[in-house]
């Protein structure tokens, strides 16, 4: 898909949901940041979130709480959401990363 429609975010988002389930977690997290990139605003954090799945998998909790505080600011800018379920989560698990950070 990616070859025929490259311009497509949404293909380049399903490669990286391929590279994903083959573990290929360096490829899955190239292609999830080259749909998002694609995608017109306001954008759906989708990708994102899979990036920040990927990274709690290979330990890299700094990086991790980047994209979770991405996709804070991307709510906030795109969809005008700065409280409720959603964004309580994700503060959670930025402060549960911290605390892995310094174990």
């Amino acid at each position: 898909m990616a070859e025929l429609y490259p311009h497509e975010w949404l293909a380049w988002s399903s490669r990286g949901d391929c590279m994903a389930k083959l573990c290929r977690y360096d490829e899955a997290i190239e292609y999830y940041a080259k749909g998002y990139e694609l995608q017109p605003n306001p954008k759906y954090t989708d990708s994102l979130i899979a990036i920040y799945h990927i990274y709690v998998i290979q330990g890299k909790y700094d990086k991790a709480i980047e994209k979770l505080q991405e996709i804070i600011a991307r709510l906030e800018s795109d969809w005008q959401i700065t409280e409720g379920k959603t964004v309580d989560f994700d503060v959670g698990e930025i402060e549960n990363l911290k605390i892995m950070l310094n174990e």
